[in-house]
């Protein structure tokens, strides 16, 4: 009961600006997946361009590495 009476008041004062944390959390996640899942999907195209480049230049192969 003394747990109930505390926690409520609280939760109205600070309900709202939790949730937008929560939602700010939440956006934040997302936008980080998306990037690396950009980062992922580019990855061929500049080990494509890196090989094509070194191999103009005479080398004979070349390994991208992150």
């Amino acid at each position: 009961m003394i747990f109930s009476c505390l926690v409520i008041p609280f939760l109205k004062r600070y309900g709202k600006r939790a949730k937008s944390l929560q939602i700010s959390g939440i956006v934040i996640a997302v936008k980080q997946m998306y990037l690396q899942n950009l980062k992922k999907a580019f990855l061929p195209l500049k080990i494509a361009l890196a090989s094509a480049f070194f191999a103009k230049k005479g080398y004979d192969s070349y390994i991208m590495k992150k």
